[in-house]
């Protein structure tokens, strides 16, 4: 009877183990769901109008936001033609001193995202003085992926071309154009480069996934080559020319033989490089010369090389620039339309990410009131600002939010296409498919109902053998 009793409690153990365990593994398979990684675009962020210059007296009375957001972006390429999202800023300002005040306004309205087809050119945005169409263009400027800071990046924007303590206009730059004959697949071509780094800096193009590093005293570049046979490349030198190069083959730590078949070096000046290098982007010769000094002196190393630069629009700040004249003690109404372009999160409930920046307007003279309307069809699921909710006469959202003065931080919120609460995971939050829950309250009940048959068998054996 004992042995009986063990077989048969062995056996319930071994039940509910299986039980456990294929609750464990269920469990594992959805956690694998919730954290695989997402298709992502970034988007770009978007901002309220900055006074150029210091000390403008003008008062902001009342700023109006409306963000229309009427269509997505589901990743890929967009159709701008029928792309309807836009911010409308609407500022009501006073002067209050005794004299007339022209100033010139920045709005700044962010990157192209990579879901923009490349090659697009901006529409110069419907910008209102007092309802009289205000001439407008738009400027460029250099915009590293760091956080927006309000005086350095409108120090970037120039009516001149930069005089750079290095970059300069007539500067020599000499391109390096190779040849080689790759006899494996994925070699690495080391190159010994002797130079003055007070007096040269190397350009490497972002397209020759190049490194540079020093060893010995020495500088060395390497040259990832994709694919064996024949290939060719090219870097540059700013400034005076390299006094020597010693190019080699490696595989791995392994030196193969032969070498590069040709090495051929021509010169240029630094504003000819420059221009040749903008292609069909609709960027102002003055903006593209000064983003792109301001690109290699962000990029530029301790050593004097400049790893994979690369100017394009996916890091070029758009502005709208326009003028304005407010009487003494008279009031004016600006209005500025600009396009809203989400960062992507591509879950199955994806998530559109919007920020905009409030943090410039704190350059004027003072800031009384904001009003904030979202209309959209969409769910907002968060914000940084504590919004109310209400149906508007097509059937959506009309998200408002308003302050008597302006709110510290930006403003970030993101829309979904779908309510959170439809049991859908909302930025990796862990949350079971509703068939699998079921599967796993199956699976528990069983496992409990084992466990209490297996203590009461095990109870009445021994009660019998007593």
């Amino acid at each position: 009877m004992e042995i009986k009793c063990k077989r048969l409690a062995t056996a319930s153990a071994a039940v509910v183990f299986l039980l456990l365990a294929a609750l464990y593994f269920a469990g594992e398979c959805v956690r694998a769901e919730a954290n695989s990684a997402p298709p992502y675009w970034e988007g770009a962020d978007a901002s309220g109008a900055i006074v150029k210059g210091d000390d403008c007296p003008v008062v902001v009375e009342k700023e109006t936001l409306d963000l229309k957001i009427s269509t997505l972006p589901s990743g890929g390429e967009i159709e701008l033609s029928s792309y309807c999202s836009e911010a409308v800023a609407e500022y009501f300002f006073y002067n209050p001193t005794e004299l007339d005040v022209s100033m010139t306004l920045l709005f700044p309205f962010g990157v192209f995202p990579s879901y923009v087809p490349s090659g697009a050119e901006d529409e110069v945005s419907a910008v209102t003085v007092d309802g009289d169409r205000a001439e407008c263009r738009v400027r460029y400027s250099y915009a590293p992926n760091s956080s927006f800071d309000t005086d350095r990046d409108m120090g970037r924007i120039c009516d001149d071309k930069k005089r750079d303590a290095f970059y300069r206009e007539d500067l020599p730059v000499s391109e390096y154009r190779f040849e080689l004959t790759a006899p494996k697949t994925d070699c690495v071509l080391k190159l010994k480069l002797s130079f003055n780094p007070k007096k040269t800096r190397l350009l490497f193009p972002a397209d020759s996934y190049a490194r540079t590093c020093i060893a010995d005293g020495d500088m060395y570049a390497y040259i990832h080559l994709h694919g064996a046979g024949k290939t060719a490349g090219s870097f540059y030198a700013a400034g005076e020319p390299l006094s020597a190069i010693v190019p080699k083959l490696y595989d791995g730590d392994v030196e193969l033989s032969g070498g590069v078949d040709s090495f051929e070096r021509e010169e240029t000046t630094f504003v000819r490089f420059v221009d040749e290098r903008k292609g069909d982007l609709p960027v102002g010769e003055i903006d593209w010369y000064n983003a792109f000094v301001d690109m290699l002196n962000g990029q530029n190393e301790r050593d004097g090389s400049v790893d994979r630069f690369e100017l394009s629009a996916g890091n070029l700040m758009r502005w709208y620039e326009y003028e304005m004249s407010i009487p003494a003690k008279g009031r004016a109404v600006n209005r500025v339309r600009a396009p809203l372009y989400p960062a992507v999160d591509g879950r199955k409930n994806s998530r559109y990410m919007y920020t905009y920046l409030l943090s410039p307007a704190a350059k004027w003279a003072d800031f009384h009131k904001i009003e904030i309307n979202i209309e959209t069809p969409y769910y907002l699921s968060n914000s940084s600002l504590g919004f109310l909710e209400n149906r508007n006469e097509a059937g959506g959202f009309r998200y408002t939010f308003s302050r008597d003065s302006l709110p510290q931080g930006e403003l970030t919120f993101v829309l979904t296409e779908k309510s959170i609460g439809d049991g859908l995971n909302d930025g990796g939050t862990n949350f079971m498919l509703p068939s699998l829950t079921w599967a796993f309250v199956t699976l528990l009940i069983l496992a409990v109902i084992a466990a209490v048959v297996t203590v009461i068998v095990v109870l009445s054996l021994r009660k019998k053998k007593k």
